[in-house]
């Protein structure tokens, strides 16, 4: 099974490799430019992530699958909420301007889970792997657009803040895609070729639609890889390159939080007994690696605060993710194979 994993995994992260390297090639060979680079950003963000997002939330309602999204979300919530105050309180300590405490605050606990984490899970775990992050992120964004949003921008959060955050595509698509799927039983339904579905289910009331998004939204792991190898500019190496807080902390970030996640998971699950289903875990623990999110970048920007730090760690944590994921993969499957986990 092993050796089975280990070989389709070679296969799958030989090629994010490549479309890393060709994005790059890309924009060092100046085919990508820095507007296209804006333009397909947004685009990706704004169109085929939400696509993706919402033809994953199309499939039958299994018991297991409620089950372990709440299971899931509450892992999130609690883990990540750990992590932020623990790295709240170890920035504190240290000898550095409070702009660099609070960037790193927020962006070494908190990882770019939709698109990065989509791209992996997609990939590798099909529709089980997209349901996780879906449901992963939910917790993962309540953080960013409070948490990050109020220690960035120094105010308090505002009515406008969260209309603002509601108002982004991906989000937006998760707030009608997630009772869509979860509430399809007590809907009204339509039955089309003795299939009977709730009529809120596009791929069966409007299949013809439904395959254009989900054609459209099945670009979107393409598009991330071939992106964050031209987001490789030379600006971004320099400031890496440049910046030592960066490189440790996001080291800190990509050795570190993996490696405890799995071990807290292990004693709950061994000790008090929660449990998340095999076909869902592996994302799961594997969305801790995630780099940086870019929520907390753009706030840092945004705002102004320590934005050569917080540009430093982009480039920095896709190296060390990158580095570390086959690892992480193997040895997460390794431990749910003889049931550790």
């Amino acid at each position: 099974m092993l050796q089975f994993l280990y070989q389709d995994f070679t296969i799958n992260f030989m090629t994010i490799l490549f479309l890393v390297f060709f994005g790059a090639f890309l924009r060092f060979s100046k085919i990508i430019s820095k507007e296209n680079l804006s333009f397909l950003n947004d685009f990706t963000v704004k169109v085929l992530l939400p696509c993706l997002i919402l033809s994953s939330f199309m499939n039958d309602l299994d018991p297991i699958f409620l089950s372990n999204g709440i299971a899931i979300f509450i892992w999130a919530l609690s883990i990540h909420g750990a992590f932020i105050v623990f790295f709240k309180f170890y920035y504190a300590k240290k000898d550095l301007p409070s702009d660099q405490k609070d960037v790193l605050s927020c962006t070494v606990p908190l990882g770019n889970i939709y698109s990065y984490g989509i791209a992996v899970a997609s990939m590798l775990y099909g529709d089980s792997g997209i349901f996780t992050v879906n449901m992963y992120s939910i917790a993962t964004r309540i953080y960013m657009y409070t948490y990050c949003l109020m220690t960035l921008s120094g105010a308090k959060l505002s009515k406008n803040d969260l209309l603002q955050s509601i108002k982004n595509p991906a989000i937006l698509v998760t707030i009608i895609g997630a009772p869509i799927f979860f509430l399809q039983d007590f809907t009204p339904q339509i039955t089309i070729n003795d299939i009977s579905a709730s009529i809120f289910r596009i791929d069966h009331s409007l299949p013809f639609i439904f395959n254009g998004i989900e054609k459209i939204g099945s670009c979107t792991n393409t598009m991330v890889w071939i992106l964050i190898g031209a987001s490789f500019t030379k600006e971004a190496v320099s400031y890496m390159l440049q910046s030592r807080l960066a490189m440790v902390s996001m080291a800190i970030r990509a050795f570190i939080l993996p490696p405890i996640g799995i071990a807290v998971y292990t004693l709950l699950h061994r000790f008090f007994g929660f449990t998340i289903a095999p076909i869902f875990l592996t994302t799961t623990l594997l969305l801790l690696s995630t780099p940086v999110a870019n929520i907390g970048t753009i706030f840092a920007l945004k705002y102004n605060k320590a934005p050569n730090l917080a540009l430093a760690c982009i480039p920095s944590s896709f190296i060390f993710t990158l580095t570390l994921l086959p690892f992480y993969i193997l040895v997460i499957e390794f431990l749910t194979s003889i049931k550790i986990i």
